[in-house]
Formats: structure tokens, C-alpha cells, sequence
């Protein structure tokens, strides 16, 4: 755990928008966390969870309660019953008993991958929703919580229901909250890190909102078809905020012609790549006065929203 928050909280800050402002230093916004999840999770899946971890977070509570008020009576020379016990705070005995305290393990687990953005203005911000996946599986496990009360209370406003017409509802409801997310997903590729949920206004809203689009060139290798069809043999390429590790690898894997030759300044380069980051904006007025273009010869978009621009030297 040490390691963990060490490795958050003091980590170097790197170059990120949020809302239209840029960040290298400290403070970090306590809302870039809350607002980043709401942005790419999934609404129904934030939905889904809310209620399950309200549920969740009820029934601890209660327990607590019924501890409370089991060890007063006890103090008090008068142990109620375990049914008198659970009877007070309205828990079913089946609810009420976890020895292994499975629910606070959980929302333990949860706050601790979530702590460095909640506890400390001074955590770098050197990335996205990647620095806080470890609460995700809590997420989507207490989302799961939230679809079984769903489908639990769809049961009971439809008793009449044979067997067959439960099954089709219980499918149908299945489908209604995963469809959507998969859709999400299947849009978005290979736009991982430009992709947001539909409660932002999606790709075009987020880059409305000031969102970040791009992070160490991910999808440079989606510029290739240009590339393919207007690069010389050998041309250079300023491969801007590629990592080169990356570059490399793309051209070991055939993403990228191998015979393409990446170059660190646009004033060697053939061909210049800009990822649209907010930070970034120099690099554009560099490659005009470089290649004399002030106009890219392609733009790379997802929803219409520009994610890679490519300059060619005239």
C-alpha cells in the first residue's frame, strides 16, 4: 500500500487537459477523478453501481447498528436474542451475517485505489482513468449488486409471469444495460483514449468540454493508410509525441512501413504528425514555419473530432 500511494503522490506531472485548462503543476483539481469515471464509464454501468453500492453501503450500516445495540443490551445485563437483534434494525438473518465482512473489504478496496486523487491536491496528474483501473472490478461488482435489485424489483411488478415471459424479460433487461457500453466500446476502436460516453456528448462534446484526446501518439499508427498511399520510400517522419519505443514496435509488427524514418524535429521531417493535445499547440506553429504549409495534408478524426494531424514539407 505504501508503494502504491507513493508511487501516485509523487509521481512527475505530465502535460493533461481538463476542462479547457492545462496542467503541469500542482494543485490538481480534487474534480478530476469524479469527472473523468462519469466521462468514461459508462452511464448505465454508473447507474447500476450507485444503487448496488447505496445497497451495500445500507445493509453495512444497519449491521453496524445492530452490533451497537446488541453490545449496549449486553452492557446492560440484557442480551436480546439474535432474532430480537436483527428485528431492531430490519435485517434479514441471511443479510445480516458476513464473518469474512465482505462488504467493507470491498469499499476498502475501492477507496484505497481512488485515495490519492480524493486525499491530496498534490497528486500528479501524469495520465488518465489508467491510474485508478484497480477500482474498477469493485466498481463493476457492486454494479452487478445494482442489476440484481433491478431485476429483482422488475420480478416483483410482474408476478403473473410464466416461466417463459421471465426468461424473455430477464434476457431483455440483460441486453438493455450491456448493449449500450458495447456499443461504446466497438465505436471507439482504435480510439481508446479520445472515446467518452454519451453523457458528456460522446468524442465531440468531451473535446467541447476541454477533455483530453490524445496521449503518447496511441493512435499514430491509425494515420498508416495515408501514409502508405503518399510516402516515399525513406521518407522521414516527425513522429511528435510517439514514444519511440512505440514507433518501433509498430514497425516490427507491420503497423507502420518499416521503411519509414522517424526523425525528432519537423524541420528533418517529410511528413510531421501533430496529436491534438492542448499543450501541444506550439508544435502546429513549428511545422508551419518548417514545411511552409500552414495547412495539414490530412487530419485523422473520430466523430469529427481531429486527433492526428499530418503535414507534408511542399
Amino acid at each position: 500500500m505504501r508503494e502504491y500511494l507513493s508511487f501516485h503522490l509523487n509521481h512527475e506531472y505530465y502535460n493533461m487537459e481538463f476542462l479547457g485548462r492545462n496542467y503541469n503543476a500542482a494543485p490538481s483539481p480534487r474534480s478530476y477523478m469524479p469527472v473523468m469515471i462519469l466521462a468514461t464509464v459508462p452511464t448505465v454501468t454508473m447507474a447500476l453501481f450507485g444503487l448496488g453500492a447505496f445497497d451495500r453501503l445500507r445493509v453495512f450500516v444497519l449491521r453496524v447498528i445492530g452490533w451497537g445495540q446488541a453490545t449496549l443490551a449486553r452492557l446492560e445485563k440484557r442480551a436480546p436474542t439474535e432474532s430480537r437483534r436483527l428485528a431492531l434494525v430490519g435485517l434479514e438473518p441471511h443479510v445480516a451475517k458476513d464473518k469474512a465482512e465482505t462488504d467493507l473489504l470491498f469499499f476498502l478496496a475501492f477507496a484505497a485505489a481512488i485515495s490519492p486523487w480524493v486525499l491530496s491536491t498534490k497528486t500528479p496528474i501524469f495520465g488518465g482513468t489508467k491510474h485508478w483501473l484497480p477500482a474498477y472490478p469493485f466498481l463493476c461488482v457492486l454494479a452487478g449488486r445494482g442489476f440484481v435489485i433491478t431485476l429483482s424489483a422488475m420480478r416483483r411488478a410482474w408476478p403473473e409471469a410464466n416461466v417463459r415471459r421471465r426468461w424473455a424479460a430477464d434476457i431483455a433487461l440483460a441486453m438493455l444495460v450491456t448493449v449500450a457500453p458495447l456499443a461504446i466500446t466497438a465505436h471507439s476502436h482504435p480510439f481508446g483514449l479520445s472515446s467518452y460516453v454519451p453523457l458528456v456528448g460522446g468524442t465531440a462534446g468531451a473535446a467541447d468540454l476541454g477533455l483530453n484526446r490524445q496521449f503518447w501518439g496511441f493512435t499514430t499508427e491509425s494515420v498508416e493508410p495515408y501514409l502508405e498511399k503518399n510516402a516515399p520510400r525513406h521518407a522521414s517522419v516527425f513522429i511528435h509525441d510517439t514514444a519511440w519505443d512505440s514507433w518501433e514496435e509498430m514497425q516490427e509488427e507491420d503497423r507502420i512501413r518499416s521503411d519509414l524514418r522517424g526523425v525528432n524535429a519537423p524541420s528533418d521531417a517529410d511528413f510531421a504528425l501533430v496529436q491534438h493535445e492542448l499543450h501541444m499547440n506550439e508544435i502546429d506553429y513549428e511545422i508551419w514555419v518548417a514545411s511552409g504549409n500552414d495547412a495539414p495534408a490530412y487530419v485523422l478524426t473520430h466523430d469529427n473530432v481531429p486527433i492526428v494531424s499530418v503535414y507534408r514539407r511542399h
